[in-house]
């Protein structure tokens, strides 16, 4: 299992990623404003409903990949604490506490949403990433609203 935590950036592989760390170092670099970098997971929580984004779909693979979430609330909550705080210069991850796998998370927010839930490959190993929290949680003396995405509030 990789953790991934804010200074484990390396070189992305994305096309996006990279245009993503190129950003950030813009940022950082511009002595006109302070800023903070916040890099959120992937966003869940009112009308951005995971659920439909494998619903139906077969062969989804990586299906014991673990996910890396955040509900709006927490990213809406994190902003303002940094704001708040005025805590410029860092670099954190926002991403929830837990991280349930691609086959549980996914299957589970189907069915809550009553649509027809992925099938995943029979796959012996997947590949994943877990996004560390730690050091936002520190910073911030933050705690997670939404802790785990499985509760799907």
């Amino acid at each position: 299992i990789d953790i991934i935590t804010e200074e484990d950036i390396g070189i992305p592989e994305s096309d996006s990623g990279k245009v993503l760390l190129e950003v950030e170092k813009l940022l950082q670099s511009n002595k006109s404003f302070q800023t903070t970098i916040l890099r959120m997971a992937g966003l869940y929580g009112y009308d951005r409903q995971p659920g439909r984004f494998l619903a139906g779909k077969k062969e989804v693979a990586n299906a014991d990949g673990k996910v890396n979430l955040i509900h709006q609330d927490d990213c809406i909550q994190i902003i303002v604490n940094v704001l708040e705080k005025q805590l410029w210069g860092y670099v954190f991850n926002c991403c929830s506490n837990e991280h349930p796998t691609r086959r549980e998370f996914y299957t589970q927010a189907a069915l809550a949403l009553g649509i027809q839930p992925p099938k995943f490959l029979l796959e012996e190993k997947s590949s994943f990433k877990i996004i560390s929290n730690e050091k936002i949680k520190r910073a911030l003396n933050y705690t997670f609203i939404h802790p785990d995405p499985m509760a799907l509030d």
